[in-house]
């Protein structure tokens, strides 16, 4: 809103100048300098903006985030399965994820890779990593519905397999 403050005197000036003709040999140079004026300012704004560092994460009250691997074994993921969907390279993936610690979840971020097990040893053709915003209670398990993009690239998968790890979660005081 602050380039109301140079756009209105501007457009003054130049309905003055239109109107009357003893402004027409002012306008141009004034016009200019606010002009300046406010590329100057938005110029200004910008550059503190950029130089702003962002806020600290802030975590809610109990919540801690999960990324030691002994306490990512207690979340587990079970009934894994992934079929394919529309557009191409876009599938549809479900499961169940069983909650064993003494926490509730906030999210769990999984890993879903896809191989072509055509020859030995598999080629992995790619990975995507979906984020579930999943409430699970301690001792519970919950199904899961997300979509996992995955480009085949040039060659089809002949024989393609599925598998999915948890490599992040937050778990909070239920």
């Amino acid at each position: 809103m602050i380039w109301l403050l140079f756009a209105i005197p501007a457009v003054v000036i130049v309905y003055l100048a239109a109107r009357f003709s003893r402004f027409r040999h002012i306008a141009e140079p004034v016009v200019s300098v606010i002009v300046a004026l406010g590329l100057i300012v938005a110029a200004t704004v910008w550059w503190i903006d950029e130089a702003r560092k962002p806020a600290a994460d802030i975590e809610p009250p109990g919540a801690t985030s999960v990324n030691a691997a002994a306490e990512r074994a207690n979340l587990s993921i079970s009934n894994l399965e992934v079929t394919e969907s529309r557009p191409a390279g876009v599938f549809h993936a479900k499961g169940i994820i069983a909650n064993g610690t003494a926490r509730m979840t906030d999210y769990i971020r999984l890993s879903v890779v896809l191989q072509d097990c055509a020859a030995n040893p598999c080629r992995r053709v790619g990975e995507d990593t979906p984020l579930l915003l999943l409430s699970i209670l301690p001792g519970e398990s919950k199904s899961f519905e997300t979509y996992v993009t995955v480009r085949p690239g040039v060659r089809p998968v002949a024989r393609p397999e599925w598998s999915a790890t948890i490599t992040d979660a937050r778990l909070s005081d239920p």
